[in-house]
């Protein structure tokens, strides 16, 4: 994309030869036009603002009619006409009657800032005259082309929110747009919701969040992959989705947030009495002698220096790293009051649009949408204005690890899971297994395959769900296995309530790690967690998983004979938690109570005031 100085320059090299030529003519022209639909809206006297007069003579043509004429340009040729951009208008709110933009539109940056400044200083009861070249080869110095009249109201329809088209008149090299302006959803304040990781956009796009929240805020913006833009829409009707297009910031600054800063802030808290081992973990996979060379030093710098001195001056180190210019460019495009992001938080272009939003003031609503995001990925390297966590457990981690004050930290629990009510019929004879990525679970195809071999004799069926980034286990030649019908090859499922039919009514849920452990405590259901074989994690390093291996329907099993003498005292009642029980373990992990859509929506609408 061409940077904004350098199209600046070209727009001055292309208007100088021209600025001695007279525009009167044409303006006379289209005031002869729509004169007698302006009189009764713009009478004598009112306040017009000419955008790009280009010289005096398109003011006078505008004096004639006994308006009060303001003009700006970005190379005033006469004392009357102001030095100043159409996207950044020296003017306050609401004081035109009328904007007069001539042959200016298709010169704009940005179309959104553009349009959004022309309505801002419009009277709500104001009009517009939007008059643009049509069709045809543009001209190299117009950065748009507009084909029909729609193309031209299109970008006042996000600001105005319905302006009425009162004239128009499409001829064959320029189109004519007369609007009366309809300031509804200007003012609402402006939400973007950026959907960086569609793993995380389940939490917003699945209980219609984007959806009620569009509704509730009318200029709500939502950035999506370029892939799923339609699928977010079907979601978001009343939402403007635009593609959203990473925006990488140089190799060198991801070489400092990912090596350094993260692996500091490993450092830092691989030193913690409590839940030190994760990260312990981490540093020791680092294989290179230049990533161990690195943890070493970090070693040395974490034994040195006091955590919280560490870790202020790592987000500090971030937050200088600069930012994309794509990135700055698209906050100054939609100017939204507050970011949303459904996020990890510490993906490079969450971290990029969150500084970006906080240097310009913008407050940031972030959700830490997994449940080890705050106690096994590393330091905040950008700390929200709120944080919206999954439950009371993440919240203490929160406030104790990351130095968020408790006004900042939301329980709202994950929204996803809103769908998971518990199933009151007796279970099926249906063993339900969750597949983990690779790195958890080497063997996992192995123990789908002694689970089948005993199906028959205990008398159970199994349903399978594949992890999603994880091809799934062939499962020809197994005659009591079936994939689970809900699961979406090669993406990720917004829609739970699949899930929670099926587990719901499963006996047990069987897997190696996976969120959808809590999942079955919230359906009431028990869960056997593998902890044999290759690839198996040991459960106890991680800190999220300390209070869930406490919890009554969680057993783990370290052998093959285990996990099938579990599963047979499931079959025969010797074992049987009680799924209230279970709920109520869960519940302070994730709250689930049918209500997270609409708490996560309230700090959205908090953050926005």
């Amino acid at each position: 994309m061409i940077a904004r100085s350098a199209y600046l320059w070209a727009q001055y090299r292309h208007a100088r030869p021209k600025a001695s030529k007279s525009s009167a003519i044409r303006t006379r022209a289209h005031l002869d036009a729509v004169g007698p639909a302006l009189t009764s809206v713009v009478p004598a006297g009112s306040d017009v603002l000419s955008i790009g007069p280009r010289n005096i003579d398109e003011v006078q043509a505008l004096d004639a009619k006994g308006w009060t004429v303001s003009a700006v340009d970005l190379f005033p040729t006469h004392p009357r006409i102001h030095r100043g951009d159409m996207e950044r208008l020296p003017y306050p709110d609401d004081r035109f009657g009328l904007a007069w933009v001539s042959h200016v539109f298709e010169h704009a940056y940005s179309q959104r800032r553009a349009a959004r400044e022309i309505v801002r200083v419009t009277r709500p009861d104001g009009m517009l005259w939007i008059a643009v070249p049509r069709g045809g080869t543009p001209n190299p110095h117009d950065r748009w082309r507009f084909d029909t009249v729609a193309d031209v109201v299109r970008p006042f329809r996000e600001a105005a929110g319905h302006p009425v088209v009162v004239w128009s008149q499409e001829r064959p090299s320029e189109l004519r747009v007369l609007l009366r302006i309809w300031k509804s959803i200007y003012n609402k304040r402006r939400v973007l919701v950026a959907l960086t990781d569609l793993r995380m956009a389940r939490d917003w796009a699945a209980p219609d969040v984007l959806a009620d929240l569009s509704v509730i805020r009318g200029g709500t913006i939502v950035l999506a992959p370029e892939s799923e833009v339609d699928r977010v829409q079907n979601a978001a009707p009343g939402a403007t989705v635009e593609p959203w297009e990473p925006h990488r910031s140089p190799s060198w600054v991801r070489w400092i947030r990912r090596r350094p800063l993260r692996t500091l802030s490993y450092a830092v808290r691989a030193r913690l009495a409590d839940g030190g081992d994760a990260y312990r973990h981490k540093l020791a996979l680092r294989r290179p002698l230049r990533h161990r060379l690195g943890a070493a030093i970090c070693h040395a710098i974490a034994a040195l220096l006091p955590a919280r001195l560490i870790e202020g001056a790592a987000r500090m180190v971030s937050a200088a790293l600069p930012v994309p210019r794509a990135t700055r460019e698209l906050l100054d495009d939609f100017a939204p009051d507050v970011v949303a992001l459904p996020t990890t938080i510490h993906e490079g272009n969450e971290l990029a649009l969150c500084h970006a939003a906080r240097r310009r003031g913008i407050p940031v609503v972030m959700e830490a949408a997994s449940l080890d995001a705050l106690v096994s990925k590393g330091v905040l390297l950008a700390r929200p204005d709120i944080l919206c966590v999954w439950g009371e457990e993440a919240r203490r981690a929160a406030i104790q690890w990351h130095g968020m004050a408790p006004d900042q930290v939301r329980v709202t629990g994950p929204a996803r899971f809103d769908a998971l009510v518990p199933i009151a019929a007796k279970p099926e004879s249906i063993v339900y297994i969750a597949g983990t990525s690779v790195q958890y679970w080497a063997d996992e195809e192995d123990v789908i395959q002694r689970l089948d071999a005993w199906a028959l004799q205990l008398g159970y069926e199994i349903v399978y769900r594949p992890h999603p980034r994880r091809p799934a286990v062939d499962l020809t030649g197994l005659v009591h296995t079936t994939l689970d019908t809900d699961w979406q090859p090669g993406g990720w499922r917004w829609d739970r309530v699949g899930i929670a039919d099926t587990l719901g009514c499963s006996i047990c849920l069987v897997t190696a790690w996976s969120t959808m452990v809590v999942e079955a405590a919230l359906l009431g259901r028990p869960t056997l967690l593998v902890a044999f074989g290759h690839g198996v994690p040991r459960f106890g390093e991680w800190p999220h998983m300390r209070t869930i291996l406490q919890w009554s329907g969680v057993r783990v099993c370290r052998s093959p004979e285990e996990l099938i003498a579990n599963l047979r005292a499931l079959l025969v009642g010797a074992w049987s938690p009680d799924p209230e029980v279970l709920r109520n373990e869960a519940m302070m992990v994730a709250r689930s109570d049918g209500k997270a859509k609409w708490r996560l929506i309230g700090a959205i609408e908090e953050g926005a005031r």
